[in-house]
């Protein structure tokens, strides 16, 4: 049987990737994006129909979505000029999809709603999973949207997926980190080694897609992430080996990552441009303990990294060369 889906968000660096992994599947996709030349310069496909709007046009693009078995939904800010922004389209606009996904459910095998590690927070130790809530604007939008999909939609109908950092090509966020290390410099947060959980963008667009086709992920949340925790530092190690580089280590107070957060916050906003760096990033970044566990994902669906943490640095520090970014 064919399967055909709804996405939206999928022109961003998460979403190209999750198509690209849907096209492999055999899924015909509807693919809402805001700009139809980037969305045709980026794919080359006859079982995608392109469909120009935002997430808040989704009433225009109803018989699209009616007739798509599955909903994947990516679209979110994950920076802007004002937080009401956050709160408008990472909520807001998510209920005006949820909305009308609720009046027809029987159209529908899975809504898969993805979310972020943000909604969550850090942990507040190793040893157990005991998550804080989230410390960010972005955050608090995030476990907003999760609770609009759990309020509206039946339990069997959806599925969370929680991201931790992500990185890989396309990404030009994490790529800041590679570019330091690139220019000799791995910059290390406080004086406390902080632990991550990361995932390669590959591995989770294969996640994704395996969590929408089980029967056991309904009503549930995951986090894909590998196994390992890793500090700062071993990352840097790590990139600074495939780069080629022999790196200094710099460890940066929290006190100058808040001030510099608060007034690169301002400076954007002056300008009128969006960074992704600013007071509620620099109150994530001081955390110590931003990990998850992907346990229930292997349990439910048998989800694991396909790509180890050298091959998958490699073939995103390829990508940035290929584009002359590093």
């Amino acid at each position: 049987m064919k399967r055909t889906a709804f996405v939206t968000g999928g022109t961003g660096f998460v979403g190209t990737h999750l198509i690209k992994e849907l096209l492999k599947r055999d899924f015909f996709l509807n693919l809402l994006v805001r700009d139809r030349n980037k969305a045709e310069k980026r794919f080359s496909s006859d079982k995608i129909n392109i469909l120009e709007g935002t997430i808040f046009d989704v009433e225009k693009f109803k018989d699209a979505i009616y007739s798509s078995s599955y909903i994947f939904h990516l679209a979110a800010l994950t920076k802007a000029l004002k937080k009401s922004e956050f709160f408008e389209t990472n909520v807001n606009g998510t209920k005006k999809l949820v909305e009308i996904v609720s009046l027809k459910p029987e159209n529908f095998e899975r809504f898969v709603h993805i979310s972020s590690l943000a909604a969550i927070g850090p942990s507040k130790s190793i040893d157990r999973m005991e998550f804080m809530g989230p410390v960010s604007t972005y955050g608090k939008s995030k476990i907003e949207s999760e609770k609009i999909v759990r309020e509206i939609l039946a339990k069997n109908l959806f599925t969370i997926i929680r991201p931790p950092a992500v990185f890989g090509p396309l990404d030009m966020d994490v790529y800041k980190f590679f570019k330091s290390v690139n220019n000799g410099i791995v910059p290390l947060i406080g004086f406390n080694e902080k632990l991550a959980s990361i995932i390669y963008v590959k591995d989770l667009a294969n996640g994704i897609v395996d969590a929408a086709l089980s029967e056991n992920t309904r009503g549930k949340s995951y986090c894909l992430s590998y196994e390992k925790f890793f500090t700062w530092k071993e990352l840097g190690q790590i990139a600074a080996k495939i780069l080629g580089k022999k790196p200094v280590y710099i460890k940066i107070p929290h006190f100058f990552v808040l001030v510099s957060g608060f007034f690169n916050g301002i400076f954007t906003k002056l300008i009128g441009k969006r960074d992704i760096f600013d007071f509620d990033k620099a109150k994530e970044i001081i955390q110590k303990y931003w990990i998850c566990d992907s346990t229930e994902a292997k349990k439910d669906f048998a989800f694991k990294c396909e790509y180890d943490v050298e091959k998958a640095f490699s073939e995103t520090v390829e990508w940035y060369k290929n584009e002359n970014l590093l």
